[in-house]
């Protein structure tokens, strides 16, 4: 045992940790042994690691501390950013369904304008004229624009219910 751990065990009534040791043993070295600065220095890295590194609340651990909630902010803000991504591809998605849908429907009321402006009468070969003559009627253009619009409202309602879910789920 040395002069350093006895002193150590002396003034605080345990054995040093390694880095206190370290820390002593370069103070002895450059003090050439003097009893009084060895003194001061044992108080002083006694108080500075038992307020600094052992206890809990010191700034040393709390830095560290924050240091790991910002890691873990920092992934929960790439996540959040991979969510928005897909929440955006879906939205794009959507908006080019909609698209479709809306070109179609203009498909359906040109077909109606010209089947109303250009009634095709169609006849069977055993039946008189006059009893087969048939047309599309604006009523079934109407009911089939109607179902057209409730399917992609539907569809598109679908959809965005499964992105929320992607985002919501992750």
């Amino acid at each position: 045992m040395n002069t350093v751990d006895e002193l150590w065990e002396t003034l605080f009534d345990r054995e040093m940790t390694a880095s206190e040791r370290r820390v002593m043993e370069n103070i002895a070295r450059c003090s050439n042994g003097d009893e009084s600065t060895l003194i001061a220095s044992a108080v002083t890295v006694h108080c500075l690691y038992s307020t600094l590194i052992m206890d809990p609340d010191s700034p040393v651990r709390l830095t560290a501390k924050v240091g790991k909630v910002l890691a873990e902010l920092e992934a929960h803000t790439a996540r959040m950013t991979r969510l928005v991504d897909k929440a955006t591809s879906i939205t794009g998605c959507l908006k080019d369904d909609a698209l479709e849908t809306h070109k179609a429907l203009a498909a359906a009321e040109d077909f109606a304008r010209w089947q109303r402006n250009n009634r095709v009468t169609v006849f069977e070969r055993n039946k008189a004229p006059d009893a087969s003559e048939y047309s599309v009627s604006l009523d079934i253009v109407r009911i089939f624009c109607a179902a057209c619009v409730a399917s992609s409202i539907f569809g598109g309602l679908i959809a965005f219910g499964i992105g929320l879910m992607v985002i919501g789920g992750h």
